[in-house]
């Protein structure tokens, strides 16, 4: 999702910022991946994870994946900021429209009870995404 997104155009001179994607990565994968992110103790760490497995599982295990990450994240590098950001849509299978606004709404309650922040990517739509309607095009990128 995040292939074209370059961190060195949103560092400014006070945030250096580095992304980092991972494709085809699982939730269970990314509690993996984040290990040598978190070793560096980041100020702030976003996390946009959980569209690969939400075709295989339900809302509810997608949300506890990611709030696994999360806690993790937090248990290691309780500096650490956290931030989720809502899974995106996906044009490419329309089934899986209900299961991304359901898992949504239970990462936004996460969210709340442990006291992470929660990006809304409500203005992302299918005009943001590629031709097979998954990954971001230009405009999405942007």
């Amino acid at each position: 999702m995040v292939k074209n997104l370059q961190g060195w155009r949103l560092s400014t001179e006070k945030n250096h910022v580095v992304v980092k994607g991972f494709v085809g990565a699982t939730t269970s994968d990314m509690e993996d991946y984040v290990k040598p992110v978190i070793r560096k103790e980041p100020q702030k760490l976003i996390l946009l994870v959980g569209t690969n497995v939400l075709k295989k599982t339900t809302p509810n295990r997608v949300a506890e994946g990611i709030a696994n990450i999360a806690t993790r994240i937090q248990e290691d590098s309780p500096g650490t900021e956290i931030v989720l950001s809502s899974l995106l849509p996906r044009s490419d299978k329309p089934e899986l429209s209900a299961k991304v606004s359901e898992t949504n709404k239970i990462i936004t309650a996460i969210c709340c009870k442990s006291k992470w922040k929660f990006i809304d990517q409500k203005l992302i739509n299918a005009t943001c995404l590629n031709s097979r309607g998954l990954h971001f095009n230009r405009k999405g990128t942007a």
